[in-house]
């Protein structure tokens, strides 16, 4: 006993002496199990400063009054601002907090009105609405403020209450979502528009509710498409290259496959032998045809959530089932589906649970507010996304869509030019 006594007091009379040590050589020892802790909190406030020093422009879209088009128009304005992607210097990125540009796509439904809004850099507005224009001629586009500030700036509070979550996928990226040319009658061969569910449900907010839907797109370099995109489509197909490790773990690999039946890479049955088409299922080969398809087009990272806000006596979580439900019409589970994020999502329980679930509220209404791109994110095509935001044709007949009702159109060729001599001084 004694001796375990005098042990202890051993050690308690090096505490000093060690945290006097530590007081010189802190710096050595303590960042390489801090770095990861420092980058995350730097570059948050690196690119709050790089944003709060790029002018933005808050633009609001009227969608035309008879238009009978199919979303593909806005896969071409999506494929045109994935021109605007360029390389960032990692200097430019870790020191000055240069982000690649990235444009807010947001729905919002509030006092049962519909709004189509675009919050982008004020250097590519020129850019959007070049490539909008020229896709929807008929639409109107205007600057708007931030419809954010009509809430309070804290919530939830005593008045008001909040549900939010972001949305990921619940499959890999490269496996896209029901797109919209399967939106399409067997019998009539029309098509339906695949926002027109997600369009009623923000449709039906009342007086002091608030539905928020938030896209960010960020275009994806065109090397995701063999770097991430096509491996995966050759890992389905049975062609996987061979992993990268070290020399040990691919011994380990070597005795493991030579010890196992078929480890010489054939099949007891022949079947890894085989042609693809023969080892598919016809189901499965139209799952892979439509990786591959996806795979191919212009790619955007991208990050998802949505909020609904509203004042205590009106709140009513029925609304939220509802736009999740209207998410539903994009599921395959064949291919790919949208689900909430469950960290994310602002409900907590058991430990100090009325006070977790408030930091989840705060944090996503601020990361609402500042187009954050942190948290979950995934890849989708510019086919899904424009299956996701595009112009709601004339059969979505939600009066709370307010359209544009100007028609534009050329000159006519026959238009009589005067004679230039009519003009002269002389």
């Amino acid at each position: 006993m004694e001796e375990i006594i005098v042990i202890y007091k051993q050690l308690f009379s090096a505490i000093p002496h060690v945290a006097d040590i530590l007081r010189y050589v802190w710096f050595f020892i303590l960042p390489p199990f801090l770095y990861k802790v420092f980058y995350i909190v730097w570059m948050d406030y690196a690119n709050d400063v790089y944003l709060s020093n790029t002018p933005s422009d808050m633009l609001e879209i009227i969608p035309p009054h008879n238009t009978e088009r199919s979303p593909q128009p806005m896969e071409s304005v999506f494929a045109g601002l994935e021109g605007t992607s360029a390389y960032i210097p990692a200097y430019d990125e870790l020191c000055m907090g240069v982000m690649p540009p990235t444009f807010n796509f947001e729905i919002v439904g509030t006092n049962g009105n519909v709004h189509f809004y675009v919050l982008l850099e004020r250097r590519f507005r020129s850019v959007f609405e070049s490539h909008f224009y020229a896709q929807y001629p008929d639409a109107e586009i205007h600057e708007a403020r931030d419809y954010t500030g009509d809430v309070p700036a804290i919530v939830p509070n005593k008045n008001w209450d909040l549900w939010g979550a972001d949305i990921t996928l619940i499959k890999p990226d490269p496996i896209p979502i029901k797109t919209w040319q399967y939106f399409e009658e067997d019998i009539t061969g029309k098509m339906i528009d695949p926002m027109a569910g997600l369009i009623e449900v923000m449709g039906h907010t009342r007086k002091a509710e608030h539905l928020w839907f938030q896209i960010i797109a960020e275009p994806m370099p065109e090397s995701w498409h063999d770097q991430e995109g096509m491996a995966y489509v050759e890992e389905l197909k049975g062609r996987k290259p061979a992993p990268k490790k070290g020399l040990i773990a691919r011994f380990m690999m070597a005795i493991t496959g030579f010890l196992s039946p078929g480890g010489d890479g054939s099949s007891a049955s022949g079947e890894a032998d085989a042609p693809l088409e023969f080892r598919l299922s016809p189901g499965e080969k139209k799952v892979l045809e439509a990786i591959e398809e996806n795979v191919g087009r212009y790619m955007f990272k991208v990050k998802m959530r949505m909020i609904y806000l509203a004042r205590t006596e009106v709140f009513d979580k029925g609304l939220v089932a509802g736009f999740f439900g209207a998410l539903k019409q994009f599921a395959d589970f064949n291919l790919n589906a949208f689900k909430p994020y469950e960290p994310s999502i602002t409900y907590a329980l058991y430990v100090a649970r009325k006070i977790r679930l408030r930091f989840r509220q705060h944090k996503i209404l601020y990361s609402y507010r500042k187009r954050k791109m942190s948290g979950v994110k995934f890849v989708l095509s510019d086919r899904e996304l424009a299956t996701i935001y595009h112009m709601p044709d004339m059969s979505v007949v939600a009066p709370a869509i307010a359209r544009s009702n100007i028609t534009k159109s050329t000159a006519p060729a026959n238009l009589p030019i005067p004679d230039d001599s009519l003009f002269d001084n002389k």
